[in-house]
């Protein structure tokens, strides 16, 4: 397995460097700030190595008068001022599983408590840590991860509007997507009391838009007008058509145009915006 290089520093394994990127802008969407490891120096995946050389920088086997562990049978003693260590082969740092935040001002601090409030969603935990006095060693279960359960393919089915607005991971709006359009929801997050789909990209899009998986294939056939509507020409810049509700029509193809809208397509050209259209014929009087 492949460490992923985080979009701030340090690596991961995945599901959780996944988990991270999105815990990472629900927190910055919310609270307004930066959920950053401590520094590059192996504070995210540790390989053995690393462990082995932080062990030996702050344990001895000269007795110190502090407590010791036990590593390839011998005994190994803390040295004064240094941090507790795990043995080496087992931190949760050497799964690719664990990152030590940054500037949380402990376990008092607004934002220890702000992520605190976020990161059970996103199945992080700072149980292990808090164990030695460490509130910046957080552990992620993909067990509990409950923003992964949504991951998969999705289409948007915007009833009545048929589009919808995604946004970029700092809250800004980015396309507007048509009815029928394909995205791929790697988990989720929570903002503005609303819950969010995010992308692989970090580009957000509203649940309640989203359809479970893909758009169906269109396939050629009969649609009615459901309120008066107009047929227009292939440049959408002139009307052909002006149609009545009720009104059948025979769609051969679909598009999206670069309004980001849905048009249906006649056998003669004619473009129909698709969320005017019902399925079938009209039922007669």
């Amino acid at each position: 397995m492949k460490a992923i290089s985080l979009s701030t520093r340090g690596q991961l394994y995945n599901p959780h460097a996944a988990s991270y990127e999105r815990l990472r802008i629900e927190v910055a969407l919310n609270y307004g700030w930066s959920l950053e490891p401590t520094s590059a120096a192996y504070t995210t995946f540790r390989p053995l190595a690393a462990q082995v050389a932080i062990f030996k920088r702050n344990y001895s086997q000269t007795p110190t008068g502090n407590e010791y562990r036990l590593w390839n049978g011998q005994k190994w003693y803390r040295k004064h001022g240094a941090p507790i260590t795990a043995v080496p082969g087992t931190s949760t740092h050497g799964r690719g599983d664990t990152v030590d935040f940054g500037n949380l001002g402990g376990f008092n601090g607004t934002r220890f408590k702000q992520l605190a409030q976020v990161a059970g969603f996103h199945g992080w935990s700072n149980t292990e840590g808090r164990s030695v006095n460490e509130p910046w060693h957080w552990t992620h279960d993909a067990k509990t991860d409950q923003s992964a359960k949504a991951r998969g393919w999705y289409h948007v089915n915007r009833p009545g509007q048929k589009r919808t607005q995604s946004y970029n991971s700092k809250g800004g709006k980015a396309r507007m997507r048509s009815w029928r359009f394909n995205v791929f929801i790697s988990g989720t997050i929570r903002w503005n009391g609303r819950l969010w789909g995010v992308t692989n990209y970090g580009n957000l899009y509203a649940m309640n838009h989203l359809t479970k998986g893909k758009a169906p294939k269109f396939k050629a056939g009969w649609y009615h007008t459901s309120s008066p509507t107009n047929g227009w020409d292939k440049a959408l810049k002139k009307v052909l058509h002006k149609r009545k509700p009720g009104f059948n029509i025979y769609a051969t193809s679909v598009e999206v145009r670069g309004n980001g809208k849905t048009y249906l397509v006649t056998r003669y050209g004619t473009r129909y915006r698709a969320h005017e259209l019902t399925k079938g014929k009209s039922k007669k009087p």
